[in-house]
């Protein structure tokens, strides 16, 4: 039997929680030892034994870790948050970075696509196009498409508006419609090409190799007879209506119909032809401009610029560059705006432009008398009864073409001139010519 004595009052333990992660946790024993644990001590193994107090110290630091990580995270957010707040006050830096970064695009866009032009590879842009029966076909069309934003699936009505967006043209944080935006038919590139011809010094190399491809592509695709059929209806200022003649069905059955004529061959035509006279005007030495004015019969004016080329080998050709409409007063003014117009609309070095040849109109002639009060940058006047402009046609001894002219500036009834077409310095002193204004 114990005694009484033994029976001593255990003081018990309060049971106020100091920190909140105490209640989740139960409480440890303050040494807990098995048996593995003396075998293991006995081994020279020994296991740590966490004290309660310990253990609640440690759960308190964590809860204050979390706490700072909290905080934390919401100072980055903050931070963040105000951030986007000045991004959001401030557009132009918005701007700014969209503005990079379609640079960067820009550039890899032109790299590619000109290496893979002087590869003689133009891979055209793949659309997906709804048909009437509403049907989808998956075909690739032109090359152009590869240089503007558009949508790719089209249903079958929205093919004939369709917003091709540029992707060469810089966008500048100040000017909001900087870049260029075109809505028109599907299938319709004049105006997506003429827009690319003012990057001619970002892609003029890909335009150069476009249209040496596109001459021979046409070249192959257009039926002789079929071109020989469009120069018999100009010529003779036949109406297209005469296609559907029936007499005439009779006679040519298998002759293709107006809307085709009009819809395909034409457009196909012209082009064939905008792309031959820009080569013939890249390749000449000399080109003298032919202006006159014409009159319809529903008395409306308009302005004719024609061009005679000296080729290389010294042979002459002759074509009309175009026909434009002239708004307004006849003056020169008006004349000139007209000109360069017309001139313009063909990628060539200006500076080959050597005369004007034009009548005795008044407003032709005011506007040839003009050209002297004009500041020229390559191109200058010439005065025929100069003599210095008599030099010796030869770049290997200067000093011999010096004494040449000296000797030439004395006699006065020599009429000889020789040009050294070699030296552009003096060639651009002894030209006749107008310089028109690049668009």
């Amino acid at each position: 039997m114990p005694n009484k004595s033994d029976n001593k009052t255990i003081p018990r333990r309060s049971t106020r929680v100091k920190n909140s992660s105490q209640i989740s946790k139960p409480p440890k024993n303050n040494i807990s030892v098995s048996k593995k644990s003396t075998a293991s001590s006995s081994l020279g193994h020994r296991r740590r034994v966490i004290p309660q107090n310990e253990s609640s110290s440690s759960s308190s630091n964590d809860d204050e870790m979390e706490q700072d990580e909290i905080t934390q995270t919401n100072s980055n957010d903050i931070v963040i948050s105000n951030q986007l707040s000045l991004v959001e006050v401030n557009p132009n830096a918005q701007r700014q970075l969209a503005n990079s970064q379609a640079l960067n695009a820009r550039k890899i866009l032109i790299n590619s696509l000109n290496s893979q032009a002087l590869s003689g590879i133009f891979e055209g842009k793949t659309f997906e196009i709804e048909n009437k029966n509403g049907e989808i076909k998956k075909k690739s069309y032109s090359s152009v498409y590869s240089w503007f934003e558009s949508k790719t699936q089209l249903t079958y009505l929205e093919k004939n508006e369709v917003i091709f967006k540029c992707k060469i043209c810089k966008p500048y944080p100040s000017k909001e419609n900087e870049v260029y935006t075109s809505k028109q038919k599907f299938c319709r590139t004049g105006n997506l090409l003429k827009h690319l011809r003012t990057h001619k010094y970002e892609i003029g190399l890909w335009l150069n190799e476009f249209d040496k491809y596109s001459v021979q592509k046409q070249s192959r695709k257009i039926d002789p007879k079929m071109f020989y059929l469009v120069k018999f209806f100009i010529k003779n200022a036949i109406a297209v209506q005469a296609l559907e003649d029936h007499d005439f069905r009779q006679v040519f059955p298998k002759t293709i119909g107006k809307y085709s004529f009009v819809q395909k061959v034409l457009p196909e035509l012209i082009n064939f032809m905008e792309l031959e006279i820009t080569r013939k005007l890249v390749d000449a030495e000399f080109v003298a401009l032919i202006v006159d004015g014409w009159t319809s019969k529903l008395k409306k004016e308009y302005v004719v610029v024609g061009a005679s080329l000296i080729q290389k080998d010294f042979k002459r050709d002759v074509f009309i560059l175009g026909l434009t409409r002239l708004i307004g007063r006849h003056n020169a003014e008006n004349m000139k705006l007209c000109i360069e117009k017309v001139v313009n609309t063909y990628e060539f070095n200006k500076n080959k432009l050597s005369a004007i040849v034009c009548d005795e109109g008044s407003n032709l002639v005011r506007l040839i008398s003009q050209l002297e009060n004009i500041d020229f940058e390559a191109l200058e006047l010439v005065d025929e009864d100069d003599p210095s402009e008599v030099i010796e046609d030869n770049e290997d001894n200067e000093n011999n073409a010096n004494e040449e002219l000296h000797d030439q500036d004395n006699d006065e009834d020599s009429d000889q001139e020789n040009y050294d077409m070699n030296d552009k310095s003096k060639q651009d002193e002894r030209i006749l010519g107008y310089e028109f204004v690049e668009k």
